[in-house]
């Protein structure tokens, strides 16, 4: 059982509503006529809910069983799949786009570069990628501790449990090196998760060439 299949155990669904950076990235999917989509890290379906609506070719896939079950259970029309993020169940060149909201930063170093790898095969040449992912500036990245350069467990929140790296804007463009980075925004607001707490995150959009 994943770390996640106990969180969701406990929580049930707990993100409900769209992300609004998600849904210009949902707007800009289809101002570029894309078809077939990837939810990467979807939770229990907030996203994968709103790609279908939108009529994209939806496939969505999670670590946690639990999660998968809950939206498999409540949204119909996409498919849906359990797997870790550094390997992905899909034939090379095979996504328009993928849509990875918070869902990178879990892990170590090494594995997300073994994800940035697999996203970057099974994207079609010219695919997109819309990911957003913490910063060094989040509250977050000063709780816990270090396990290596910018990888902090422990830390101040509910999934504290799991790893989490914190990204540099230097970070962001070595590790995204293979793809062109259409745009890359550093902004700061409230929580998705808890809106009484602060977060600091990148949003990214790239091409693969």
């Amino acid at each position: 059982m994943s770390n996640w299949d106990s969180i969701y155990e406990e929580k049930g669904v707990f993100q409900i509503e769209i992300s609004e950076r998600a849904k210009k990235a949902v707007a800009f999917f289809l101002e570029k006529g894309l078809t077939t989509i990837l939810d990467l890290g979807c939770g229990t379906g907030r996203h994968t809910r709103y790609l279908v609506e939108n009529g994209f070719n939806v496939y969505s896939c999670d670590s946690s069983s639990e999660a998968v079950t809950i939206a498999k259970d409540n949204i119909p029309g996409a498919q849906f799949d359990t797997c870790e993020m550094i390997s992905l169940p899909y034939n090379d060149v095979f996504f328009d786009a993928v849509l990875c909201n918070h869902v990178i930063q879990h892990g170590m170093l090494s594995d997300i570069e073994k994800t940035i790898s697999d996203i970057y095969r099974v994207l079609r040449e010219g695919g997109y990628l819309f990911l957003i992912t913490v910063s060094t500036n989040h509250h977050k990245a000063l709780t816990g501790r270090e396990i290596e350069p910018n990888t902090r467990i422990n830390t101040d929140a509910f999934d504290g449990h799991i790893p989490h790296h914190f990204f540099s804007e230097l970070e962001i463009k070595q590790l995204f090196a293979h793809f062109e980075i259409l745009h890359l925004e550093h902004f700061e607001g409230p929580s998705e998760l808890d809106p009484s707490t602060w977060s600091a995150a990148w949003e990214l959009y790239a091409i693969k060439k």
